[in-house]
């Protein structure tokens, strides 16, 4: 343990994902030794000065969290040059570029179509007031829904999807 003072920072370090910051403290006290793992053994411990900040900025915890990474390789933190695309991506601050696994996305995805297909599975009972057409317009409209994951190509997020256009009475 090491005794820090009111101008240290503390800032732990995911190491799964390859140097997320995902906690700052202001440190007075008894805290970790810097580059001690967490007993769960996937948090990187770092103290830093608050004069040492790689930028003024920085001192504003949410814009250092957001903005930097820490470079596992030379324990340096960089600078993310873009914004992170969506929320399973990590930052490889070797490469200076973003990771993700897709297939989280395209869950993401077939959960939001399942949810457009459940609001509209009311279309398709006997016994309702639909008309002919606004009938084959719901089975036309449920159709393209099952079909949107079939040439998706890499979407970044559920937003970078082309939603088929709900019927009016859906709508």
């Amino acid at each position: 343990m090491t005794t820090l003072t009111e101008f240290d920072r503390v800032i732990t370090i995911d190491t799964a994902s390859g140097g997320r910051i995902v906690g700052i403290q202001l440190a007075i006290g008894e805290y970790p030794e810097a580059g001690d793992l967490d007993d769960s053994g996937g948090l990187w411990i770092v103290h830093i000065l608050e004069h040492n900040f790689p930028e003024a900025a920085c001192k504003d915890f949410d814009y250092f969290r957001t903005n930097y990474w820490f470079n596992l390789t030379d324990q340096t933190f960089v600078k993310v040059e873009s914004e992170q695309p969506n929320e399973y991506a990590d930052y490889d601050p070797l490469t200076k570029t973003w990771n993700w696994d897709a297939s989280l996305i395209l869950a993401d995805i077939r959960r939001e179509r399942d949810g457009k297909l459940g609001r509209s599975d009311w279309t398709q009972l006997s016994d309702t007031n639909l008309t002919a057409d606004q009938k084959a317009e719901a089975v036309d409209y449920r159709r393209a829904l099952r079909d949107i994951t079939i040439n998706i190509g890499s979407p970044v997020t559920t937003d970078a999807v082309d939603w088929p256009t709900p019927p009016d009475f859906l709508a």
